[in-house]
């Protein structure tokens, strides 16, 4: 990211961070002179852990990627990363996007169809996730993973990060839960995330099976 701003946030775990609004109005206030450029922007937030707590368990990057990206603007990111690292500040970079090719191809592409918000479309993922190798379901290694989407105008790409990784069971392995149909995926693995979007027009054109297809969703992973 060329010319991005970088500030130091709060411990992750500190209290007042607790209470989101107050963090998320820290963000704001920190990051808005970063915002100013008509750009496609790309985030980078490294967020900070005390050295007794685990990288890889539970603390799912996702989770804190998503209110940042919502707050400051969805629109303008086409590109979102986060990171867990042992030290005691955490950091927020921004900077405007510049588009690269990826160095390989996919290690898994998806395009489900249906509303994101009904289990159908999370169990998409998961089935095509089932089918390919490459992760160890039963480990606890960090993992590095990279999502792309490419979707239609208009969408709200933050609202698909959590059904997408969710559908990582076969891949991160996953914690069984009462009184639910899915076991959760072990998504605290994921130490390094990357999290990109294309606007592509032409998707919506596309129908099956009733529903149109306005999303394909591209993997890569490997060992944190």
């Amino acid at each position: 990211m060329d010319g991005a701003g970088t500030r130091q946030l709060e411990p992750a775990d500190d209290p007042e961070q607790l209470h989101l609004g107050h963090f998320l109005d820290h963000i704001v206030e920190i990051a808005g002179p970063f915002l100013a450029e008509d750009v496609p922007l790309a985030l980078e937030l490294t967020v900070g852990l005390p050295d007794n707590l685990p990288l890889t368990e539970h603390r799912d990057l996702d989770n804190y990627l998503k209110p940042v990206a919502k707050k400051l603007g969805h629109h303008r990111f086409s590109a979102v990363f986060g990171r867990k690292r042992h030290q005691d500040h955490s950091t927020l970079a921004i900077g405007p996007a510049h588009p690269t090719m990826p160095t390989r191809s996919p290690d898994l592409t998806v395009a489900p169809r249906g509303s994101y918000q009904r289990p159908e479309w999370r169990r998409q993922i998961r089935d095509a996730c089932e089918q390919v190798h490459g992760l160890d379901p039963g480990g606890t290694a960090p993992i590095a993973l990279t999502i792309a989407y490419d979707i239609t105008p208009g969408r709200n790409w933050t609202e698909l990060w959590k059904g997408t990784i969710d559908g990582l069971g076969p891949l991160l392995g996953t914690h069984p839960r009462s009184k639910k149909q899915d076991d959760d995926p072990q998504d605290g693995r994921i130490t390094n995330l990357g999290l990109h979007q294309t606007i592509n027009e032409g998707l919506g054109n596309a129908k099956g099976h009733g529903s149109r297809w306005d999303i394909t969703v591209s993997f890569w992973w490997e060992a944190g």
